[in-house]
């Protein structure tokens, strides 16, 4: 026999009376409270009551075994709902952290990016510069280079009319001015006598080189 204390005004009016609380499914009961906000089991709780209002309920309606039991399961699953809440909240800050890790490393990056936009530029200027510094160098030899072989051709040209002509040597010049300067004798009397230039005496060019032969003497 169903104590009817244990019995719940609503269940009698769907025809569960016969069915005791210890029977009665919890799952049932569990769907008639997530129904939205209307009442569910009592016109004194809904979807939206808090669990100390929800426990005052199951207290007053229940065996103290099924009070245990569905204490145990709203425990559990807020529990349960905490744990998740928590785990939510850590990869939130996790995922923070990681962003803005990632966002930092990003940023120094980009600085040493930057830094090393500014020396290849600068090394870039100074090798335009140096490049411009040797075209100028390289303009000056290219004008010597052509000055000297001009004075080779030159040379060249010389040299190869040079050639066949008896081109007077120190040895010869010097046999030559032997026969052609005053002796000893002729020095001593050299205040004593007059001399005339003999213009007449004067040797043909040789390799392109006019000597006077001297002077005559009276």
């Amino acid at each position: 026999m169903v104590n009817p204390r244990h019995v719940h005004p609503e269940a009698q009016n769907i025809g569960i009376a016969s069915m005791s609380s210890a029977s009665m499914p919890f799952s049932y009961l569990s769907a008639r409270t997530v129904n939205g906000r209307k009442p569910l089991l009592s016109t004194h709780i809904t979807a939206s009551s808090s669990i100390s209002e929800v426990v005052d309920f199951l207290t007053s309606s229940f065996l103290p075994r099924d009070f245990d039991l569905g204490k145990k399961i709203l425990i559990d699953r807020e529990n349960a709902l905490k744990s998740e809440l928590e785990g939510l909240k850590s990869a939130d800050k996790s995922a923070l952290k990681e962003r803005d890790l990632e966002i930092l490393n990003i940023r120094g990056e980009l600085e040493k990016y930057k830094r090393e936009n500014e020396d290849l530029t600068e090394k870039n200027i100074q090798l335009t510069r140096k490049i411009e510094e040797l075209d100028g160098e390289k303009k000056e030899y290219v004008e010597k280079f052509a000055q000297l072989g001009a004075k080779v051709n030159r040379l060249e040209e010389d040299f190869n009319a040079s050639k066949g002509r008896d081109i007077p040597t120190l040895t010869s010049i010097e046999e030559y001015l032997d026969g052609e300067l005053p002796t000893e004798e002729e020095g001593l009397n050299f205040g004593t006598q007059k001399l005339e230039p003999n213009a007449a005496r004067v040797s043909p060019k040789k390799g392109g080189i006019c000597i006077l032969k001297g002077w005559k003497s009276n």
